[in-house]
Formats: structure tokens, sequence, C-alpha cells
């Protein structure tokens, strides 16, 4: 039996490139993670992987599709939902820079 843990990190990354998921309703984000802060009281699961590129999946609008481009900085809410699965949060995705 898997037990899920309840945990959510503030991350900020650089875009490396954005595609369609096999997951129905998601594109994957690859990022280079900057930095993955803690929120909440809430675990960070996702802070191990400062410094490595991980692929997030995200619901992400036809008109964010025009802005979220490789090389862009981004900060977003986002999960760890199984070992090397992760997901932001719908609606919070910020480009930084």
């Amino acid at each position: 039996m898997v037990q899920i843990i309840e945990n959510w990190s503030v991350i900020r990354g650089e875009i490396i490139s954005i595609r369609k998921s096999a997951v129905a309703d998601f594109d994957d984000i690859t990022i280079r993670l900057i930095s993955v802060l803690n929120y909440k009281n809430f675990p960070n699961l996702i802070n191990p992987r400062t410094g490595n590129h991980i692929t997030v999946k995200a619901r992400i609008s036809e008109k964010a599709t025009t802005i979220l481009q490789p090389g862009k900085i981004i900060k977003a809410l986002a999960r760890a939902a199984a070992s090397n699965s992760y997901f932001i949060k719908d609606g919070t995705i910020k480009i930084v820079k």
C-alpha cells in the first residue's frame, strides 16, 4: 500500500520545454529548478530536486501558451504526486522574468 502525503512547495524555475502530456488536459513543462520554498506547514517533498530539471504537469490555457516559453522564469505552487511525478496547482503559475 502506498502512503500519500499531502505536500506543497513554491517552486521557481526556468522553462526548458513545454509539450502536450500523455495525461489528458495537461501539458508537461520541463523546468530547471532554481529554488523550492516551503508553503505554509506542508511538507516540502520537491526541495531535494533543487538545481535539477524536473517535468511538472500543468493545465495551461491556450492564451498562456503564447506567454510561457522556454527561457522564461516562473513561480508556481506545486506538489509531488509520486516518485518523479509533479503537478502545478491550477492558476498559480506566474512569470517572474
